[in-house]
């Protein structure tokens, strides 16, 4: 009876060691997933606050970009107003360096996201767990391939057509000495530009360039507003964000 008891007692003993231990090792991993959990959300909000901080730089240069397209836009309607307008425009209008620009400059740069190309190129993009998120950026992505893609149709068409103008009707060498003043323009004839501006070609391929200029405008307003939008959702979520 006393050995019974004997072995009741350590099988007690052994049972609540076995107990222990199994608690202990249970304890040991929920510790260490929470760990990894914890790890996670902090990576997580970290990839937001990069992905935040960059849309509000690409929100400005969005906005630089504009007001350039817009400035260019403006110039290129005047100079197809001239005819109505002429007794209205300063005569600073004629100038080399307007023309200068109306006629060869182009914006070509588009916003750029560096945190989102970095999670997407480590494959971390897992990381994002809001699907909408996620989704969304997805879509910033293919709007700024179009914007893009527009962009270089643009260009090409410059590059045709658009830049025969300096070729065929202008003093080029008068336009470019406004970028190396050691070329000497005493001997250059001045560019007639309101003549210019009366042949109907030259008219025709600014007006091109206008058409191609508003369209990539268009672009660059609607993925200015998806990056708002963007920036909106992820201030929201990072609010709420619990790490």
């Amino acid at each position: 009876m006393r050995v019974f008891k004997h072995l009741r007692s350590d099988w007690f003993r052994y049972g609540f060691e076995t107990l222990a231990v199994i608690v202990g090792i249970l304890s040991a991993f929920a510790l260490e997933n929470w760990r990894d959990t914890q790890r996670v959300k902090e990576e997580e909000h970290e990839i937001l606050v990069n992905l935040l901080n960059d849309l509000r730089i690409a929100e400005q240069q969005s906005i630089t970009f504009l007001d350039q397209e817009n400035a260019l836009r403006e110039y290129l309607i005047l100079a197809l107003n001239q005819k109505s307008s002429y007794d209205s425009l300063s005569q600073a209008f004629y100038s080399d360096s307007i023309f200068y620009n109306m006629i060869w400059q182009l914006e070509m740069d588009v916003p750029i996201i560096h945190s989102y190309s970095d999670i997407m190129n480590t494959g971390k993009s897992g990381l994002i767990t809001n699907e909408q998120t996620r989704q969304r950026f997805t879509n910033l992505e293919f709007s700024i391939s179009n914007l893009r893609n527009q962009i270089y149709d643009r260009l090409r068409v410059q590059l045709l057509r658009i830049d025969e103008i300096f070729v065929h009707d202008l003093n080029y060498v008068r336009m470019i000495s406004l970028r190396y003043p050691e070329i000497s323009t005493d001997s250059e004839m001045e560019n007639d530009y309101q003549s210019i501006l009366n042949i109907q070609r030259i008219r025709n391929l600014i007006a091109i360039k206008l058409n191609l200029t508003h369209e990539v405008i268009n672009y660059r307003k609607a993925l200015d507003e998806e990056i708002q939008s963007l920036i909106s959702l992820l201030e929201e979520e990072l609010s709420s964000h619990d790490i």
